[in-house]
């Protein structure tokens, strides 16, 4: 006979044996679910990167753009001011100009009416000496104020640099060293120049040059200030660097 006993202790293992084997699956799936949440959890936190990284990208973008675009209007504002600010310096000087002019007139008809009108050797001395004190007359004015002329020219320059306006930019920078030249701000000179081999000439080519017919006037002028100021070779790397960026420019098709 079998033991009743030992039928329901085995029944009761059996059982047991069940619900653990059940109790295994459910920790199973339990780990499995949470394998599954961790990873969607790590897939959403790579996409808010993701999406946190462009939107910041897109908004140093915007910022950038609205700072090029603030930079730029106060670069117009402060150009037009001192653009006015150099019409309204050069219509002073143009009526001082003009005083002056009318003041040596007068002293000239004074003269020549007392001295005997036959003689043409001293109308000439006359109006030579008038030519001549009027020619000295501009060169103080550009002298004194060639930093403020420089300064305009300058801004000027940077703004059409900057929108890739090469012909005007040189032209531009050439009037802005020739104005620095005249006022002896041999800082600016430098840098006019650095700016001109570095930025202008290298991006020119022969076509540009009938853009702007006033850059070999002015190119021609500056050399010839640079070449008369040359004593002790002061000048020389200077010059000859300058030369080569405009036969560079020159013969570039």
């Amino acid at each position: 006979m079998s033991d009743p006993n030992a039928d329901q202790r085995k029944a009761r293992i059996a059982e047991l044996e069940v619900r653990i084997e059940s109790i295994e699956e459910t920790r199973q799936q339990l780990r499995d679910g949470q394998k599954l949440a961790f990873g969607a959890l790590i897939g959403v936190a790579s996409l808010l990167i993701v999406f946190a990284w462009f939107a910041g990208q897109k908004r140093l973008q915007a910022e950038l753009a609205t700072i090029s675009a603030d930079l730029d209007a106060k670069n117009e504002v402060r150009f037009t001011e001192l653009r006015q600010r150099s019409e309204q310096l050069r219509a002073a000087q143009d009526q001082q100009i003009d005083r002056k002019i009318a003041v040596k007139w007068q002293e000239l008809q004074i003269k020549m009416a007392s001295l005997n009108m036959g003689s043409s050797t001293n109308f000439a001395q006359l109006n030579e000496d008038l030519n001549r004190k009027i020619a000295l007359m501009a060169e103080l004015i550009e002298s004194k104020h060639g930093e403020a002329f420089g300064l305009t020219y300058f801004n000027q320059a940077i703004i059409t640099l900057n929108r890739g306006l090469y012909p005007a930019a040189t032209d531009y920078f050439l009037a802005a060293t020739l104005a620095y030249w005249k006022g002896q701000d041999e800082g600016n000179v430098q840098t006019c120049l650095a700016r001109l081999n570095q930025y202008c000439f290298p991006r020119m080519r022969q076509r540009d040059f009938g853009l702007r017919p006033s850059i070999d006037e002015r190119y021609a002028l500056l050399l010839g200030e640079m070449e008369r100021a040359n004593t002790g070779g002061r000048w020389q790397v200077a010059i000859k660097d300058l030369k080569q960026a405009m036969a560079d420019a020159r013969a570039r098709k």
